[in-house]
């Protein structure tokens, strides 16, 4: 990876650059992690990436759907499947990848996450460093990145989350446990001041948002945040969950 100069946590502008103040008209996300892969470096990203203030909603207005029929990836080399932690906190390169290896099947909007996150609009005219940067569904990786960077945790918890990065633990376990849902009442007060979506981590109805990442051929990692922990599931692609897009800079 690159590591770029983006500020985790902050705001950032429509011009590419970035804060701790919201501003009207011009915030785009906040940012979760100044690093980034060598196909963003190459594509121009230089600072880091970001997570959109709102869900990305399908033609019905809703940011629940289905993940789509095949695969952008047919060659499993470089692309391949997450069975376990540390391959999907690996996988950083799914989703942004397929914007230019498979761009058929993310312009295709039978494949709602991948179509809808791609089709994002946040509300600004970018330019600067933002000009002709496209908004993705992201992978295991960066829902891990969000989850860890953006969560409020302790020493022993962001201990724990450490460890899980090098784990054999297979997609369908808990990643980690907690007492309640406060681990991001940070992040929701971030998004709330923007007018965003608040990931708001709940027991019997957990929040799932879909991942980029395989598990295998008909099932995707997806990251579902509860108010007793955050739990790294193993969905079939017909089930329905979450959309959330980000963006790399």
């Amino acid at each position: 990876v690159f590591i770029g100069d983006a500020t985790v946590g902050n705001y950032l502008y429509d011009d590419g650059t970035n804060g701790t103040t919201f501003k009207p008209g011009q915030t785009v996300g906040i940012i979760y992690s100044s690093e980034l892969t060598q196909a963003q470096y190459k594509a121009g990203c230089r600072h880091g990436r970001v997570l959109s203030l709102k869900n990305a909603k399908n033609a019905n207005n809703s940011s629940y759907s289905t993940w789509g029929s095949g695969s952008p990836y047919t060659d499993r080399t470089g692309h391949p499947y997450v069975s376990d932690f540390t391959s999907s906190y690996q996988d950083v390169n799914s989703g942004y990848d397929a914007l230019s290896a498979n761009s058929s099947y993310v312009n295709t909007p039978s494949n709602c996450p991948w179509y809808y996150c791609n089709t994002y609009n946040d509300g600004t005219a970018h330019s600067g460093d933002l000009a002709g940067k496209n908004w993705y569904l992201p992978s295991a990786g960066d829902w891990w990145d969000i989850m860890e960077n953006l969560g409020t945790w302790t020493a022993a918890q962001k201990a724990t989350l450490t460890s899980m990065r090098s784990s054999t633990t297979g997609v369908g376990n808990k990643m980690i446990s907690t007492s309640d849902g406060s681990y991001f009442d940070a992040l929701n007060f971030k998004l709330n001041a923007a007018g965003g979506d608040q990931i708001v981590p709940n027991g019997n109805y957990p929040y799932y948002f879909w991942s980029a990442s395989e598990s295998e051929s008909g099932r995707s990692a997806v990251f579902g945040f509860t108010d007793r922990g955050v739990n790294l599931s193993n969905n079939g692609k017909a089930d329905t969950n979450c959309c959330r897009a980000v963006l790399a800079f």
